[in-house]
């Protein structure tokens, strides 16, 4: 395509230049130039309305980073760790920082919960899990679940259902049952 002279940029053209950088990977780039050359208008303005979705409000109310912006580093914030050898750096114990007399103590009330939980576990319907149990009382209840309950049946049980006893040929009265001694 041949081209003769030289057509002053319009603001339709900036924006969809602006717009390309914003949308395109730097890696593609280079690809901007020509493709502004090529576009018709109507792809422009696409262009423009596709970076206007892509880039919604909030976004563009907050900002590109930019490097001469005045901040400070992250390094250099107070909850950031300090540089430095951690060895020499003295350790500072936090039962040092904040010394509670024994007597001060109380149990918590959770405390409590939990150890009447845990008696209730072995019982009837002590395995059922609530929506309140912290997760070792929901480790201590489901492991007790999966032990599973053959001891109910002092050591007697056959393992199979109820239909499955009913078609045998022990139920159907040919052979006679054996009995365990």
């Amino acid at each position: 395509m041949m081209r003769t002279g030289y057509k002053i940029p319009t603001e339709l053209e900036f924006q969809s230049e602006r717009a390309l950088y914003n949308i395109l990977e730097p890696r593609y780039h280079y690809l901007v130039p020509e493709w502004m050359k090529t576009a018709s208008d109507a792809e422009k303005r696409g262009v423009i309305k596709l970076a206007r979705i892509a880039e919604p409000k909030l976004l563009k109310s907050i900002g590109r980073p930019r490097m001469d912006a005045f901040e400070p580093y992250l390094k250099e914030h107070p909850w950031f760790h300090k540089r430095g050898n951690p060895v020499v750096e003295p350790r500072v114990d936090v039962i040092e920082k904040f010394p509670v007399d024994p007597s001060e103590y109380q149990v918590p009330s959770w405390m409590n919960d939990d150890l009447y939980e845990a008696e209730q576990i072995p019982k009837p319907g002590g395995c059922i899990l609530k929506l309140k149990d912290s997760i070792g009382i929901m480790r201590q209840k489901n492991w007790t679940r999966n032990q599973g309950t053959y001891h109910m049946f002092s050591g007697s049980f056959d393992g199979t259902t109820t239909t499955g006893s009913c078609y045998t040929r022990e139920a159907l009265g040919l052979e006679k049952k054996q009995e365990l001694e």
